[in-house]
């Protein structure tokens, strides 16, 4: 051979040559640069494998053994061993749906299945990636088809009816059951899979039909109903109604009508209205009157409203559904009794510092979650759980599962390519094979970490469609807010729910509708030690003194039946103001048929046409009662005999009630940090007499704290100085202290907080 016949290129080295072969692989066009001769030799002859586990050649070999089963044995037996969690990143690539359809590709997917369990004993398919093959079942159908036959041959370790019966449950509490495609991917499941008696089972299929397009239009009649009823029929939820003269329906034949109920009951129907997503209640009121459904009366509709009414209360985002239903002014009046059975008192909370304090939650109030979980880590009420679900699956399934893969060689070092023996079957969720592909595909991590969008509060579709809530929803507490006002009952109750709950949006609505705020809200705060809001604290500043909202509310009467014959009261007090008040429960004037004589009440309020004079002005002046007197004594010259100087009051209504504010959370302060020290005093100590566990002061402690000592301040800069008799001494001097003057700590609860003024005594 001539000189000049060497090759002087350099030829391309194996890892360039396995990624061209490889990009030949992924484009699926035919082309095929690389043979596979050529790699098997690369494999058997020089022992082609990763130089460590940094290599990029690392992350290509998951994607080549999906495409080329053939290269596992070869890849173990160089030495080459992978995480066991891209088995399901490489069952994913088999079950990708190709961008060119082919005639039989489940086939071939099935052919690849086989040899990777065969060449591998911890290969198999787990249920995560037969739950996202299931999610595509419309568009992915040749891969769907595969499973299904996987499942036919027992190649899989459990039952694809009883996963796809775990997959139908997970769509009872997301917004994605109102989705058209999801509603026409659920009937496809449960038409391939039916099972038609399990209770979870039913409610999602009813909630593909009442939450269906159809159902929520605005303009639905009654008309549309035989619809429902078909559709119903269809899913076998129920019997096909027989009536006489009507033909039978046609489906009803190639049903198996064993087990199903001839209508919904009372309690299903109850469910699908308690459902997140059903705003209107028009289409399962129908069914529920019509004769061809339930078949009810109107008392009966009527109490199947008051009991949904009640159970909308503690589901945050059934607002629209409740104002409905309120219409009706005898479901108001039992809205209005159930809200009074949700009041809170001290006594029904944890005790303090237990550990209880922090995870509880009043039943009502409770914050829509933006991304499925609620402050202090809290899951919606009105949610079935779904780790419920998975444990039930999990407890189906375990007995199957172990000797499905027991069943399989023990996992040999030598034949697998996995650096663990992991048997685990996987969870069930909602998510595509196709998002779960492009999450794994979307490059390095930093930058899959920015897949949530950054402007404004828009999410992700996929994480919308997972939202327990509807798109538009209306909170119960706004309604509550709406339809009572602010001086009710139950709006204060509400508040006291959301309070607890860290409502934020419902305590920003309800402080800027002047709902007030009470002595007893920061009591119940400083039982659980929470820090409420900024919101909630500036609202004390402007806001008159409360113990609790029996302060502010009007008192409940309960108005004797009518008679024929006029009280004594209404003769003894013409006036209609007096009358009005002398009805009260705490003054009572009214008399029962049989007394003898009038009360002494009665007789006191009689009214008089006694036209007062000052003497009488200055006898009412002294009975009057104020929060902060600024009456003050001062001494005279003589022999050390006072005399008392009477002054009009001179503070504001609003100063008088920060000075309560100021008081009361002061003593608060004082008894919880009572608490705090003895329960530092009552921890076990260690030998040096040191608490082994420190005791930390609780968020509301630290906030009460700093809170208390800017209203000290500014209460004592607010407070006016009293006038006495020796500010117009003209010989009276008042010398400015070099000296701090240290004050007593008893003095800080003191009425009278002004330094006592010396005189000069002349001589």
């Amino acid at each position: 051979m001539d000189y000049k016949d060497l090759e002087w290129a350099k030829n391309a080295d194996d890892g360039s040559v396995f990624r061209q072969w490889l990009m030949d692989k992924k484009s699926l066009g035919g082309r095929t640069r690389v043979e596979w001769d050529v790699i098997q030799e690369m494999f058997e002859k020089y022992g082609f494998i990763p130089f460590c586990p940094k290599d990029p050649l690392v992350l290509d070999f998951p994607l080549a053994l999906s495409y080329e089963p053939r290269l596992l044995p070869l890849a173990v037996r160089n030495g080459l061993r992978l995480d066991v969690k891209y088995r399901d990143f490489i069952f994913r690539k088999v079950f990708e749906k190709p961008t060119v359809p082919r005639e039989g590709r489940d086939e071939t997917i099935m052919k690849m299945v086989e040899d990777l369990q065969r060449l591998d004993p911890i290969m198999f398919v787990s249920r995560t990636v037969a739950a996202e093959v299931c999610m595509e079942a419309n568009i992915n159908e040749q891969g769907y088809m595969a499973l299904r036959k996987l499942d036919a041959a027992r190649k899989l370790p459990y039952s694809l009816s009883s996963l796809v019966s775990a997959l139908i449950k997970l769509f009872s509490n997301t917004r994605s059951v109102t989705f058209s495609k999801i509603i026409s991917l659920i009937q496809s499941l449960h038409s391939n899979y039916p099972n038609p008696t399990d209770p979870k089972i039913r409610h999602v299929l009813l909630l593909t039909v009442f939450c269906s397009p159809m159902a929520t239009r605005a303009d639905w009649s009654e008309e549309m109903l035989p619809q429902i009823l078909d559709k119903l029929v269809e899913l076998g939820l129920i019997q096909p109604p027989v009536q006489d003269g009507m033909p039978e329906h046609p489906k009803s034949k190639s049903l198996d009508l064993k087990g199903i109920p001839k209508a919904l009951s009372r309690e299903e129907l109850a469910n699908v209205l308690l459902s997140p997503f059903v705003e209107n209640e028009r289409p399962c009121i129908a069914y529920a009157r019509n004769k061809a459904g339930m078949g009810l009366g109107e008392w009966a509709i009527t109490q199947l409203k008051g009991d949904v009414a009640v159970g909308c209360l503690p589901i945050s985002s059934k607002g629209k559904l409740l104002k409905r239903l309120c219409e009706d002014e005898r479901i108001e009046r039992r809205v209005i009794e159930a809200m009074k059975g949700h009041a809170i008192h001290l006594e029904d909370l944890p005790e303090p510092f237990s550990p209880e304090c922090a995870t509880y939650r009043a039943k009502l109030g409770a914050s829509l979650p933006m991304i499925g979980s609620e402050m202090y880590a809290f899951s919606p009420l009105w949610a079935h759980s779904i780790e419920e679900d998975q444990i039930e699956l999990q407890s189906d399934l375990d007995s199957d599962s172990h000797k499905s893969v027991a069943g399989i060689p023990g996992d040999d070092p030598q034949t697998s390519i996995f650096t663990s023996s992991n048997y685990d079957l996987g969870t069930i969720s909602q998510d595509t094979l196709s998002a779960r592909l492009d999450r794994e595909e979307s490059g390095t991590r930093w930058h899959r970490r920015r897949w949530w969008t950054h402007s404004g509060h828009q999410i992700s579709a996929e994480i919308e469609a997972k939202l327990p809530y509807p798109a538009t929803p209306r909170h119960v507490a706004d309604h509550i807010l709406e339809h009572f006002k602010s001086h009710h009952r139950t709006t204060a109750i509400m508040m006291t729910h959301s309070l607890i709950n860290g409502n934020m949006h419902t305590l920003g609505s309800y402080i800027d509708e002047n709902v007030p705020v009470t002595l007893f809200h920061i009591k119940v705060l400083a039982r659980l030690g929470r820090q409420p809001c900024w919101k909630f604290w500036s609202k004390l500043d402007k806001q008159k003194f409360y113990f609790s909202e029996e302060d502010y509310l009007p008192q409940e009467t309960v108005r004797p039946p009518p008679s024929g014959k006029m009280s004594i009261n209404t003769l003894c007090n013409p006036d209609p103001i007096k009358s009005e008040r002398s009805r009260t429960p705490a003054t009572p004037s009214s008399f029962e048929e049989g007394s003898s004589r009038p009360r002494r009440m009665a007789a006191s309020a009689t009214r008089t046409y006694k036209i007062p004079s000052d003497s009488d002005e200055d006898e009412v002046s002294d009975d009057m009662d104020y929060s902060y007197s600024t009456s003050k004594r001062s001494r005279t010259k003589g022999k050390g005999k006072s005399k008392a100087v009477e002054q009009p009051p001179n503070i504001q209504p609003e100063s008088t009630d920060f000075h309560l504010w100021t008081k009361h959370l002061g003593l608060l302060l004082k008894e919880e940090e009572k608490k705090w020290k003895e329960r530092k005093r009552l921890a076990e100590k260690d030998e040096s007499g040191r608490p082994k566990e420190r005791i930390f002061k609780t968020e509301f402690m630290r906030a009460l704290a700093s809170k208390v000592t800017d209203m000290r301040k500014r209460d004592h800069a607010s407070t006016p100085t009293p006038s006495v008799e020796d500010d117009s001494d003209e010989e009276y001097v008042q010398r400015p202290r070099l000296k701090r003057k240290v004050r007593h700590p008893g003095w800080a609860d003191r009425d009278d907080r002004t330094p006592i003024k010396k005189f000069r005594v002349s001589g």
